[in-house]
């Protein structure tokens, strides 16, 4: 009998610790859905911070299609340095540029729309073909990446520097094989501008630089610059030869990449 109210007592405590809630399950489903809210944040942050280099990319392109531009930059390729002027105008969308080497050789590659125009004044030749495709721009033809074709690369930021007192972004464009060439890319912020490039091998090793010593971008080129005054009279006396079967005028090299990207520079 004397245990009887010890039992009694026990019931008592027992019903009346279940009967008050308890604060800790509350508290545990609380941490649970900010962990999954912190997860959720962090997956979105990451893979913002995926996009943007591919965004410079794509901002980068435009820039070289749809800008005025006249700059000069020196392009170097197996040991080999040379000074070219380029000159792009875009009017309404009707392309023109001018792309001049200033070694001496007199030799300048002239297009209007999809026709480009190959003056070789040591050859008194003048060579002339209708091109395909939209007009882009005689100084890079960079890869766009899709879904498709951006499987084919790592693309990262690497830092931020300055060049020519620029800001600028540097992008690399890594091949996931040894098929493609890669690119480190160093993007003006302000312009979306290519102030310097770089073509390199599967392994890294740089093939082929571009550096503008200047570069100025304008809301507008006098027609002058373009080239298409020059075309009408320096033309003349020279042996003009459609290009159709032939291979394309040979401009120097540039940024391309081993199976599914044409070269800028044929």
């Amino acid at each position: 009998m004397a245990s009887e109210p010890a039992a009694v007592g026990s019931s008592e405590q027992s019903q009346s610790l279940g009967s008050v809630d308890d604060p800790i399950p509350m508290q545990t489903k609380r941490v649970s859905e900010q962990l999954a809210w912190l997860a959720v944040a962090l997956a979105t942050a990451a893979s913002a911070l995926a996009q943007e280099p591919r965004q410079w990319l794509e901002r980068m392109n435009q820039a070289l299609t749809s800008r005025n531009y006249d700059g000069v930059f020196s392009h170097w390729q197996d040991g080999r340095v040379e000074m070219l002027r380029i000159v792009h105008r875009n009017l309404n969308g009707q392309v023109t540029e001018r792309l001049a080497s200033l070694d001496g050789s007199g030799r300048e590659f002239i297009r209007t729309g999809t026709e480009l125009t190959c003056y070789l004044p040591d050859k008194r030749t003048v060579l002339v073909e209708t091109q395909s495709g939209e007009a882009g721009s005689l100084l890079a033809s960079f890869p766009t990446f899709d879904e498709k074709s951006a499987g084919f690369y790592d693309i990262q930021e690497l830092l931020r520097t300055r060049i020519n007192r620029r800001d600028t972004r540097v992008i690399a464009v890594t091949p996931r094989d040894e098929f493609r060439y890669g690119y480190r890319l160093w993007i003006d912020e302000t312009t979306a501008m290519p102030l310097k490039t770089q073509l390199c091998d599967s392994h890294g090793r740089i093939i082929e630089q571009v550096v503008f010593a200047s570069l100025t971008v304008a809301n507008h080129i006098p027609i002058r610059h373009s080239g298409l005054k020059w075309r009408l009279t320096a033309s003349s006396g020279c042996a003009t030869i459609p290009l159709r079967s032939r291979p394309a005028c040979r401009i120097p090299r540039r940024c391309g990449a081993r199976s599914n990207f044409r070269p800028a520079f044929a």
